[in-house]
């Protein structure tokens, strides 16, 4: 019986990684491996050139392609639903790292056939009749002001280690400096609120410079984590980070909430989706969720 090769689409950023993983080289491993590979570009518009017959898509690139791609066949309706590869070439990549995938590329692109997969959420925040999706959290204060501090950098580390190390000390003095923000959250049986520096609701464990906030999270159960840091807890954060830049194991000091669905009002400019700044009145609220198991993602066999 002749076997019939898989159709892979290979959505690719050409601008993250290095000349290995140029549009020819991983266009030639994956075909090495016995798939047929079609390719496009992160930075156009070629998403839409998914066929039917294409049984698997490959993102490569950084957390914001891997973002990018899922949040487009979610505004598809699924109608391209397949299961999703992840090849890692970012900078912090912790989408993959959720899921355990590393930079054995070879090995991972031979088991696609055969590896197990795992379900992935998908967040949601509904703010003014809008539904906005989310891969890896919605966040208020501390970070999204590190995203506006990194965004004035005129000079950027062109070095993925030394970025992510620069980051994590602008990380630090922001949490000494930065000020804190009023925040009130309805969870159904429990109310939260009081004056926080940062509030989190995460799909996934790490954020940031791959450090890891909610380390015990599922991105397949169903549920979200909600991380809130107070006003007055920003030594033990300061301390915890200060290990982590010195290399040390550190165990995060701060308990998440697991919640399905949660309000939230507060009162700060700093918000984010994911990798997206949202220009918002200082006063809003929203209404955060997760909707469970929407996409299949390949694991390593």
């Amino acid at each position: 019986m002749k076997i019939v090769a898989q159709n892979v689409r290979l959505i690719h950023n050409p601008t993250a990684g290095d000349e290995e993983h140029s549009k020819k080289q991983l266009v030639k491993l994956i075909e090495s491996k016995g798939y047929l590979c079609n390719y496009s570009s992160s930075k156009s518009k070629v998403l839409d050139q998914i066929q039917t017959e294409e049984e698997i898509i490959a993102v490569a690139g950084g957390d914001g392609t891997i973002r990018k791609t899922i949040l487009y066949l979610l505004n598809k309706k699924l109608k391209f639903k397949r299961p999703v590869a992840i090849l890692p070439f970012g900078t912090a990549n912790n989408i993959a790292g959720s899921f355990g995938i590393g930079a054995n590329y070879a090995s991972y692109i031979s088991g696609w056939k055969k590896a197990p997969k795992r379900t992935l959420d998908v967040g949601c925040a509904q703010m003014n009749e809008n539904e906005h999706y989310f891969i890896e959290s919605f966040g208020l204060g501390l970070f999204p002001k590190l995203m506006k501090e990194m965004d004035r950098i005129e000079n950027p580390q062109e070095d993925p280690e030394k970025e992510m190390e620069f980051a994590l000390a602008k990380l630090i003095e922001l949490v000494s400096t930065m000020k804190a923000f009023a925040c009130k959250v309805d969870l159904g049986e429990k109310k939260i609120e009081g004056d926080f520096i940062m509030v989190e609701a995460m799909n996934i464990p790490r954020l940031g410079p791959q450090l890891a906030f909610a380390p015990h999270i599922d991105p397949s159960d169903g549920y979200l984590d909600l991380v809130m840091i107070a006003d007055n807890q920003r030594e033990d954060l300061i301390k915890y980070l200060k290990k982590i830049g010195l290399g040390k194991k550190a165990k995060f000091p701060f308990k998440s909430v697991q919640i399905k669905k949660a309000s939230i009002q507060w009162q700060t400019p700093d918000v984010r989706l994911d990798d997206e700044l949202l220009d918002l009145k200082k006063k809003s609220e929203t209404t955060i969720y997760a909707l469970p198991a929407l996409f299949n993602i390949i694991c390593n066999s």
